[in-house]
């Protein structure tokens, strides 16, 4: 069943359960758009990569003195 052009059906019949399929638009994953945002984002990725690096790296584990 096809329904073109009806706001009365998508308003009844698609806008009740699209929010059961998707997250809030809030919640989602939102990209940088600009070259600003982008690269402050790609600082703040790498700060916590070298942050993870740092913690597992084994110069940072405490070396037992036998």
């Amino acid at each position: 069943m096809f329904h073109y052009a009806s706001p009365e059906w998508y308003n009844e019949h698609v806008l009740p359960t699209r929010d059961r399929f998707w997250p809030p638009e809030d919640k989602t994953n939102r990209p940088p758009t600009n070259p600003t945002d982008l690269h402050a984002e790609l600082a703040r990725l790498r700060a916590e990569r070298l942050a993870r690096r740092a913690k597992h790296s084994p110069d940072s584990e405490p070396s037992s003195d036998r």
